[in-house]
């Protein structure tokens, strides 16, 4: 008995002090910031393992996990003083049971979920769907909002108002999510990484105005500089991703419905703040947020967008989205398109929204 005691002590110090080690040596090597972000992917991982049995609330599914692997380690315990073939046979099988648990019970839940109502089967190999939408996550000291993967309906009916011959509607699925600025990027973050634009070569008094007056290729060129700088791709969306984040979910003209007067309540559009500058977009974040916490959808300025079905390092236009402050209602719908020509000026009031990729 003493030497169990002592063998297990000697185990228990051994295992302390080689974790107590790691925990000082990996964040010389790793640095503490990919240190944090590994450990909150293994949680991901193992909250979607532990979780993995659907039909039970989360809760429960991980108190019959941890029972399990408690009577696990227990029988573990007891091969190591009293050595049976009874035992070794229990303990293998109870491993066995937690293995197939984890490894095959969510693709194959489906079938039995499929007809309860309340319950969604999501995949625990995937830890971004389990991300609710919105997600706030602040990333080179920009925020950003997390768009789950799912489907939508591109384009607008043909009875919605304002709507032109290029908003055909169709179906777009959404394979994975993506993190997109919460936010246009303002004069403040243009400056921290771009000199001014050629457009507009004297910024503002008022830094937390959306910048304004760019071309696309200075738009790309912001997102490569950013890039280069921090860890991550920044990029600019493509139309899909833009409207799909736009509509957060909504079928409707707007995220807050189809009437264009109400344009006025949620965003700066449509020369309709009669108290603004007509000269000047809104400061940034001014209108209402959208269902997945993303400001200035509709209006204040304009935002570029990658061009689908085309060459994406050169294609034969460019196209914005969202409308600007000086647009008409209709110009701000969310499947309304602007585009401009390779020979033509970029337009005075586009701006830009980024994508942020790990």
């Amino acid at each position: 008995m003493r030497n169990s005691i002592v063998r297990y002590a000697v185990l228990g110090l051994s295992l302390g002090s080689l974790v107590l080690l790691l925990l000082f040596i990996i964040p010389v090597y790793v640095g503490p910031e990919a240190l944090l972000q590994a450990s909150w992917r293994v949680l991901y991982v193992a909250d979607r393992t532990l979780g993995g049995l659907v039909p039970l609330p989360p809760v429960l599914s991980w108190i019959v996990f941890g029972f399990c692997l408690g009577f696990w380690l227990q029988l573990f315990l007891q091969e190591l003083e009293h050595p049976s073939r009874a035992s070794r046979i229990t303990r293998w099988s109870v491993l066995g049971v937690l293995l197939v648990w984890v490894l095959g019970a969510q693709p194959f839940m489906g079938e039995l979920t499929s007809r309860r109502p309340g319950i969604q089967v999501r995949q625990w190999w995937r830890p971004e769907t389990y991300r609710p939408p919105g997600t706030p996550r602040v990333i080179a000291e920009l925020e950003f909002r997390w768009a789950p993967p799912g489907t939508f309906t591109k384009g607008s009916p043909s009875t919605e108002k304002g709507r032109t011959v290029d908003e055909v509607q169709r179906q777009v699925v959404m394979p994975k999510g993506f993190w997109v600025g919460a936010k246009e990027i303002t004069w403040k973050e243009w400056l921290r990484v771009m000199p001014p634009p050629a457009a507009q070569p004297n910024p503002p008094e008022n830094l937390d105005l959306p910048v304004w007056g760019i071309s696309f290729e200075e738009a790309d060129a912001f997102c490569k500089t950013l890039s280069a700088k921090t860890r991550g791709t920044f990029r600019l969306p493509t139309e899909s991703e833009w409207e799909y984040a736009c509509r957060a979910g909504t079928t409707t003209a707007y995220f807050f419905g189809d009437n264009p007067a109400d344009l006025k309540i949620y965003a700066c559009a449509g020369r309709t703040l009669e108290t603004a500058e007509t000269s000047i977009p809104c400061p940034a974040s001014s209108g209402h947020a959208n269902p997945w916490g993303l400001m200035d959808t509709h209006g204040n300025v304009a935002e570029w967008c990658i061009p689908e079905g085309t060459d994406t390092s050169s294609p034969p236009y460019y196209v914005y989205r969202g409308g600007s402050w000086l647009s008409t209602p209709e110009a701000c719908r969310a499947a309304s398109r602007g585009i401009q020509l390779l020979n033509q000026a970029p337009p005075p009031d586009v701006g830009l929204r980024v994508i942020w990729e790990p």
